[in-house]
């Protein structure tokens, strides 16, 4: 997906009926089988029907802006000695009082930072774009997600939009994204 247009001739393919609108959370069947080249849409519910955020299980890195894309890589889990680590500085800071840094009177508590989490290797990148859809039946406007699975290896590894046999032939109307 390498612009906005790609991303909305995907969208497109799923108003139409062509590839399905997710409206519920990945089994953990589908969260342990995710691969390069997998993408998903959903639109964004506070109602209990509906999604608010996307999971997958998946450790990532903060966003990172490319375009009018956020992608993040997969992360290193955290081992079992981070997990007590960081457990035992969030009791730490609940009892511990204000301490003095190099004299200066300046006070602070003594938070234990995460480490910097290492890429995973053979991890994915995910790839994530949002629009607004107008719902001609409803009158609504409602917020789709698209999240795509990249390797991280090879980015731009897969396959365009174009030689896609389903999206090479769609046309995205105007007004509707």
């Amino acid at each position: 997906i390498r612009n906005s247009n790609d991303a909305f001739v995907i969208l497109e393919a799923v108003r139409t009926g062509i590839f399905p609108l997710r409206k519920q959370r990945l089994s953990q069947v589908e969260r342990d089988s995710l691969a390069p080249g997998q993408v998903f849409v959903w639109t964004e519910s506070s109602e209990s029907s509906g999604l608010e955020r996307w999971t997958d299980g998946r450790k990532w890195s903060a966003s990172r802006t490319r375009d009018v894309f956020l992608i993040y890589e997969e992360r290193e889990e955290p081992s079992v000695d981070e997990n007590v680590e960081k457990a035992q500085a969030r009791m730490n800071n609940w009892v511990q009082q204000p301490a003095t840094v190099n004299g200066s009177g300046d006070l602070f508590n003594i938070f234990a930072f995460p480490k910097d989490r290492l890429p995973k290797l053979d991890g994915l990148m995910k790839q994530t774009f949002s629009a607004w859809v107008n719902d001609f039946t409803t009158g609504q406007r409602v917020k789709w997600h698209l999240s795509a699975y990249l390797s991280r290896q090879n980015p731009n590894g897969l396959p365009s939009v174009e030689s896609h046999p389903a999206l090479a032939r769609i046309q995205v109307p105007d007004g509707v994204y």
